[in-house]
């Protein structure tokens, strides 16, 4: 296929691969799957970034809704020295040096999905509601421009 001015559009393999493969009939089976081998590459992740850092660092998790190749979820990891600031579809971890460890500092949702945290009577999401409510009062911003501050490079 080439455009007006001659030049060529190259598909992905990813697209192409979709358009012969039956999408998923849905968003949480699509997503069950990748949510399987999600805690696996969060820890690659977090070992790259032992061997790549010293000190503090993050490991950033977005999920990425395509639409374009059927029901489909993607996370993408990344490791990162600064602290991201929040937004939603993400995860946040930072690593202590002095604990080693990875601790979860939140994880926020889809924002059309945010209505449902605030109007649970019986209190089921009562983690996820406080990134919620963390997030809307800018809690988690301070929080990352607190943690950026005391990196050390």
């Amino acid at each position: 296929m080439a455009t007006q001015d001659g030049k060529k559009i190259i598909l992905t393999d990813a697209v192409e691969e979709a358009k012969k493969n039956k999408p998923h009939d849905s968003i949480p089976e699509a997503a069950s799957e990748v949510f399987a081998t999600l805690p696996e590459s969060i820890y690659e992740a977090y070992r790259q970034g032992k061997e790549k850092h010293k000190g503090d660092f993050f490991v950033e998790v977005l999920m990425k809704f395509e639409p374009a190749v059927g029901n489909t979820v993607h996370p993408y990891i990344t490791v990162r020295k600064t602290c991201p600031k929040p937004h939603f579809k993400q995860m946040v971890f930072h690593h202590d040096p002095d604990a080693n460890k990875l601790k979860l500092l939140w994880t926020l949702t889809h924002k059309n999905i945010l209505p449902m945290y605030h109007m649970d009577p019986l209190g089921r999401n009562k983690e996820s509601l406080q990134y919620v409510l963390d997030y809307e009062s800018g809690k988690l911003d301070k929080m990352a421009d607190e943690l950026n501050q005391k990196i050390k490079f």
